[in-house]
């Protein structure tokens, strides 16, 4: 009997790494990442790390390009290609996660981002096995097919959720990613395999280019990996600069609603107040101002009023412009109702702000403090944190500046910033099955203020 072809032992893991020593240490320590490379559309950051000590690096690296903004059908096709990379790499994700490198590769709006985690000796090895798959995605039509039914499920699956999540997708849509559910179900629809084999042609042709390797790395390894990337994968990319999400400025003193028409009986509210500017003072007064508000918020509408289960204020900040965001979902009250509630809640708040005693106030300080200052307990961590600082303005020492700033804000400034934050709002809701009575029937769906900040966009009033 001939032996069957296809039954035969697995290859060796070639992740499995052969070191997990520490590599040599730099004689010039920073406390933060420095830049290795700095050039028009392309900059590499790094660190060694010195204080958690283990065989493990984070390589972090993110492509954006203006393709990824231009339109929805743009939007989806970046999702269909990174799906079709995971999906064809599968065996080789797995031998990887076996061998303790895990990898994460994802669109977002403004490109796509490869993450490596975990031991770093066999990271450079896996990094070309990459952007190989990177260059070559295998369109084949099973594929394609099959990734864009597991999409069209995540974003019908998307549109059934709760009327606040709900809300809370209209408000990003409308002040950031511009596309929603709907738009990119409807592009998802038409687009072809043929159709994201052109645009894969295009897509490295210009780019914004950012790396971040921290930990168990040198600096040549760093350099080394940077220039696997530029000369694999970026061969003939043009470099461009400045690639950003904008955030939509919501316009003073014209409160703008949207009402949803949604298949829930509970009703929501969503309001969001943003702040002026995004200096470093107001995002440490917003921050403070939901430290002092969020308790008394849920506790008069929740505990109090009873209005239902989901009632919290949360600091929102879209960017690094600083927000307040109300939120209620509710089975008893409808958003009109809601409103006169969010209303009269604010007027207390500011009189309560007034007789805000100075040891009361002292304490808020402290405990957001504490918070912004708590130290990073694994080098994933602070990883993570390099990386979110690098992409709003590459100092990495913001949370320390906010929390500076804490300690200098007054009440004054408080009552002043609360009055500032109620001149721009945006509101969404949904009446669910509280409708009111006819004669005040309100119109459903409206999008008045979605259409009003897009007009905004129109005008270039951005922050």
């Amino acid at each position: 009997m001939s032996p069957d072809s296809d039954l035969h032992l697995r290859k060796l893991n070639l992740f499995i790494p052969d070191s997990l020593a520490l590599t040599e240490r730099s004689d010039t320590q920073t406390d933060l990442p420095v830049t290795l490379r700095d050039e028009p559309g392309f900059s590499l950051w790094h660190q060694q790390d010195q204080q958690f000590l283990r065989p493990r690096a984070d390589i972090y690296f993110a492509m954006m390009t203006h393709l990824a903004l231009a339109s929805a059908e743009n939007a989806v096709m970046l999702e269909l290609y990174t799906r079709i990379l995971n999906d064809q790499m599968n065996e080789m994700l797995y031998d990887a996660s076996q061998a303790g490198l895990n990898v994460s590769l994802y669109p977002h709006l403004r490109g796509i981002s490869l993450q490596i985690s975990g031991y770093n000796d066999k990271q450079p090895l896996l990094l070309d096995y990459l952007l190989q798959e990177m260059l070559q995605p295998e369109i084949t039509p099973a594929r394609f097919e099959r990734v864009r039914q597991q999409f069209e499920e995540r974003l019908i699956n998307q549109r059934q959720e709760g009327p606040y999540q709900l809300a809370m997708q209209q408000l990003f849509t409308a002040l950031m990613s511009r596309w929603s559910t709907e738009d990119r179900l409807e592009a998802l629809a038409k687009v072809t395999p043929e159709q994201l084999e052109q645009f894969l042609a295009e897509l490295y042709t210009e780019a914004e280019v950012r790396i971040l390797a921290h930990g168990n790395i040198t600096a040549d390894t760093a350099l080394s990996m940077a220039q696997q990337i530029q000369t694999k994968l970026l061969s003939e990319t043009h470099p461009v600069s400045g690639i950003r999400v904008p955030v939509v400025e919501i316009p003073l003193n014209s409160q703008l609603t949207d009402t949803l028409k949604l298949a829930h009986n509970d009703a929501t509210l969503v309001r969001y107040l943003q702040a002026d500017d995004h200096s470093i003072k107001q995002r440490a007064g917003v921050a403070l101002l939901n430290e002092i508000i969020s308790t008394p918020f849920y506790s008069r509408l929740r505990t109090e009023m009873q209005l239902g289960y989901i009632v919290f204020a949360n600091y929102l900040p879209m960017g690094d412009v600083p927000g307040l965001a109300l939120i209620v979902q509710s089975p008893v009250a409808d958003p009109v109702k809601l409103e006169s509630y969010f209303d009269q809640f604010l007027i207390d708040m500011h009189s309560q702000l007034q007789q805000l005693s100075d040891a009361r106030l002292a304490d808020f300080r402290q405990g957001l403090r504490s918070r912004l200052l708590q130290p990073d307990t694994r080098l994933s961590e602070r990883s993570q944190r390099y990386w979110r600082e690098l992409d709003r303005d590459g100092a990495f020492t913001t949370h320390y500046q906010i929390a500076e700033q804490v300690s200098d804000i007054t009440r004054e400034d408080l009552l002043d910033l609360l009055e500032q934050l109620q001149t721009r709002q945006y509101q969404i809701r949904s009446f669910g099955a509280l409708l009111p009575e006819s004669d005040a029937a309100p119109i459903i769906p409206d999008f008045s203020g979605y259409q009003r900040l897009q007009q905004q966009r129109i005008e270039s009033r951005f922050y």
